[in-house]
This record gives C-alpha cells, sequence and structure tokens, in this order.
C-alpha cells in the first residue's frame, strides 16, 4: 500500500483527537486514528470494543465485530 502524508497542522489534529479521546474515554494512540479516520471520512476496522463504539458514534463505517 502507498504511503500518503496527511499535511494538516499537528495543532489541529492534536486538538481534535485529544477531545475524541476525552468524549469516548479512548487512549491518545486510539484517538489519532479515529480522528484521522473522521477528517477524511473512512470508515476503521478496530479490534477493541471502545474503539468500535466510538467510530460508530462519529457516524463512520466500521469493518470488524468490534
Amino acid at each position: 500500500m502507498p504511503i500518503e502524508i496527511e499535511p494538516v497542522s499537528t495543532t489541529r489534529a492534536w486538538g481534535l483527537a485529544l477531545e475524541l479521546a476525552r468524549e469516548h474515554r479512548l487512549s491518545g494512540y486510539d484517538a489519532t486514528y479515529l480522528e484521522l479516520a473522521v477528517r477524511m471520512q473512512l470508515p476503521l476496522a478496530p479490534l477493541d470494543q471502545a474503539l468500535g463504539a466510538a467510530a460508530r458514534a462519529e457516524g463512520l463505517d466500521v469493518l470488524a465485530s468490534a
């Protein structure tokens, strides 16, 4: 798979990621994946229930059974 670097500012991305982490009680690590998926309107394939629930709450498609 090709690697693509997202040019969004770290301040913008981290601001929303921290907000999502607090709102959904996620780790910063999981919240950064959620933030990117929300911003790009992409589905997630999480392996844990908390991230899957957060993705669904944010209106994303979830590709795994989490």
